[in-house]
């Protein structure tokens, strides 16, 4: 019989990452209470780690010729005159 890859839910993932981020607990102790081994907590933890970074950086910087303050159709709307807030009901 072949072994299969077991494969987590992205919540769990998420969840299991962020209590790992916190460090209340060892990664041998989530190991064990969430059954799962502890490099691969490692790895979800340097994951999100590495997303958050990737999160907050400018993906803008190489296109040229883009206002780096304009935010989708904010400029359209400020082109008209119209300096009000959209609406976000």
């Amino acid at each position: 019989m072949e072994r299969m890859r077991k494969r987590y839910p992205p919540s769990l993932k998420a969840k299991v990452a962020l209590e790992a981020i916190k460090e209340q607990k060892t990664s041998a102790e989530l190991a064990s209470l969430y059954q799962v081994h502890p490099g691969q907590i490692r790895n979800w933890k340097a994951v999100v780690l590495k997303g958050l970074v990737d999160l907050f950086s400018d993906r803008r910087k190489g296109k040229e010729g883009r206002d780096p303050t304009a935010h989708g159709n904010h400029q359209a709307d400020t082109r008209s005159g119209d300096n009000s807030a959209p609406d976000r009901t």
